[in-house]
């Protein structure tokens, strides 16, 4: 399991005249992980939602985009947590590498 196993999609959404980052993610519930948090530069933190053995992560960032707003600005972080809490493991996604996961098309 390494961080490209978490790696996000993420598109410019338009809302009320205004584009925000949208970040999701999906998978297969890997073995031992029972909690997927993902903290963004905004600060906020989305916690996946799990069901069965398949895990669904979503997040509009608060803040709307201006250009050059991605310059400079911290890696999203991913926590993986086991059922009693305890971190199991943790990974900071690169930028363009690990944040552009489109599967229809790049960025």
């Amino acid at each position: 399991m390494t961080a490209d196993t978490f790696a996000v999609a993420n598109n410019l959404i338009p809302m009320q005249g205004k584009e925000y980052d949208y970040y999701w993610a999906a998978g297969q519930l890997p073995t031992g992980v029972a909690k997927i948090a993902y903290t963004f530069p905004d600060g906020t933190t989305a916690n996946a939602v799990v069901k069965g053995n398949y895990w669904l992560m979503q997040h509009r960032e608060a803040r709307s985009w201006t250009p050059g707003s991605a310059t400079n600005r911290p890696k999203i972080k991913v926590t993986l947590q086991r059922l009693n809490g305890s971190v199991l493991k943790e990974f900071r996604l690169i930028w363009g590498e690990q944040t552009c996961a489109q599967i229809s098309h790049g960025c």
